[in-house]
Parts: C-alpha cells; sequence; structure tokens
C-alpha cells in the first residue's frame, strides 16, 4: 500500500501569489474607470474562476501518478460538470 503524496506546501507559493495578483486586478477594476477597468475586473473574474479548477486538474494529475482511479473520475466528473454548465448557460443566453 502506498501513502499518498497529495500535499498543498507545492500548491501554496502560486496560491498567495494568484491572491495577490487577483486583488490588484480587483482594485484596478473598481477603481478605473471606463474601457481599462472593464478588463481588469474581467481579468479579476476569470482568474477566481480558473484558480479552483486549475487546482482540480492539478490534482487529478498528482492522482493519476498514484494510480487511483475513483478519484481521478471523481475530478474528471468535477470539470465536467463545469463544462456542461458553461454550455448550458451558453445556449441559454442565445
Amino acid at each position: 500500500m502506498t501513502t499518498s503524496s497529495i500535499t498543498g506546501q507545492r500548491q501554496a507559493p502560486w496560491l498567495r501569489a494568484t491572491i495577490w495578483f487577483l486583488a490588484v486586478l480587483a482594485l484596478v477594476g473598481i477603481v478605473t474607470p471606463g474601457r481599462p477597468g472593464v478588463v481588469a475586473a474581467t481579468g479579476a473574474v476569470i482568474l477566481l474562476v480558473a484558480t479552483p479548477l486549475l487546482r482540480v486538474v492539478w490534482i487529478i494529475v498528482r492522482l493519476l501518478g498514484e494510480r487511483d482511479r475513483r478519484f481521478v473520475l471523481v475530478g474528471m466528473g468535477l470539470l465536467s460538470a463545469v463544462a456542461l454548465g458553461v454550455l448550458i448557460s451558453i445556449f441559454i443566453r442565445g
């Protein structure tokens, strides 16, 4: 039996940097009027949504290395549910 090597130690530095970058983007989006503010706010929203999804992808890759098929399937199911929600929202809006 193997022991899982998935820890948050490798994620912590880039998550801290992401939080600071997100805060700066959000602040610029709030303070700056016009198109630059909209672009910064849009970037903040995209980063806010993409970060947890990228963490799930990272965990799936790590679990593939450990050959833990059940949790890989759970992660793939989560990403599939998110993708399905995006597709549904695109078709409902159109």
